[in-house]
């Protein structure tokens, strides 16, 4: 008697655990992101102790498998919540789409709809057509001048199947869920021996793209053998004056990885100066003088080591916002004019 008792237990455990598919759900472990927006690893513990990234702390299961995490020194819980194989976070729901503050509706599968939901200072916004395509943006602030944004964007098919909306981009399958009237783009997936490979493979083509994005933009700091080189070829004064009735004129003066610019107009100079970052195609100025804010230096390196600088961008034009703008044209690089240093 006591072993059948033994074995009913025993049985109803299994299928409290039961996840999609009939198989038994084992909660320790490595749950990876598995859509396009990227987090550390939730690491879960034997003794019930999880890290993600640096913030460690204590988890538990509850009814359904929803897993309740409590960082360490807070009293507020992260749920994780199941659906089929995988888990979303349940603080990032996106309830509204942009246009009407409608909730996400599908009909015959396909939505016209739009959403975003900010993630840790991380905008995304997830474009659904009723074509069945889709375009899924991520965008963070640069780390080298914060009020412009590394974008990189996705493009491809998708597909509702039940609760998983999945988005299909170079042949890769990225999961958003739909569950109780809201779509989660914030997805974990655990991994396990089939399907560590394929989550790895996504993350890394995730990686790449976030890199490319960055790579190309303006702003974006340049190689350091390549920054050390400009930088070394910017020391000292230079000087480039416009041509016109107003007689405006910049100076710079470069002194280690520190400018003072001074530009002058009707004989009148204003002054400041600030450390700068040798960025993609400009020099960035942070100003800590008299006025704060960044500028930029456009400048252009050709290969045998010859540096050209032009005048200072302010930096208050929303074509600046283009991570593609092109601050010197073919024609100004190839005949100028350009600033011409001192000695």
């Amino acid at each position: 008697m006591k072993k059948a008792i033994v074995l009913l237990l025993t049985g109803a455990m299994a299928l409290s655990l039961a996840a999609c598919g009939g198989q038994a759900r084992t909660i320790p472990g490595t749950y990876k992101s598995a859509g396009f927006i990227q987090t550390a690893d939730y690491v879960l513990n034997e003794d019930d102790t999880y890290i993600h990234g640096e913030e460690k702390g204590t988890y538990a299961a509850g009814d359904g498998d929803v897993l309740s995490l409590t960082p360490q020194g807070s009293e507020e819980a992260i749920t994780l919540s199941p659906s089929g194989a995988y888990y979303y976070d349940s603080r990032y729901a996106m309830t509204e789409d942009t246009e009407f503050g409608a909730a996400p509706a599908f009909e015959n599968g396909v939505s016209g709809q739009t959403f975003s939901i900010d993630v840790s200072g991380v905008t995304a916004t997830l474009a659904l057509s009723e074509d069945g395509t889709f375009q899924f943006t991520v965008s963070s602030p640069a780390p080298e001048y914060t009020i412009m944004d590394n974008t990189v964007t996705y493009e491809g098919t998708y597909a509702l199947d039940k609760e998983v909306l999945t988005l299909t981009w170079n042949d890769m399958a990225f999961p958003c869920l739909f569950v109780d009237d809201a779509l989660y783009a914030v997805v974990y997936e655990q991994e396990n021996d089939e399907n560590s490979d394929a989550i790895a493979q996504r993350q890394a083509a995730v990686s790449e793209a976030e890199q490319a994005a960055k790579d190309a933009a303006w702003w974006t700091a340049a190689e350091d053998g390549r920054a050390a080189e400009i930088m070394a070829a910017a020391q000292g004064t230079w000087t480039y004056t416009e041509s016109g009735a107003y007689g405006l004129t910049y100076q710079y003066q470069f002194v280690n990885d520190y400018v003072y610019v001074t530009v002058s107009m009707l004989g009148y100079p204003a002054q400041n100066q600030g450390e700068f970052t040798v960025c993609n195609d400009v020099l960035l100025v942070k100003y800590d003088g008299g006025t704060q804010g960044s500028v930029a230096i456009p400048y252009v390196y050709e290969d045998d080591g010859t540096l050209k600088l032009y005048p200072i961008n302010a930096l208050n034009d929303d074509a600046v916002k283009d991570p593609g703008m092109e601050f010197v044209t073919a024609e100004q690089a190839a005949s100028g004019p350009w600033a011409a240093k001192a000695g």
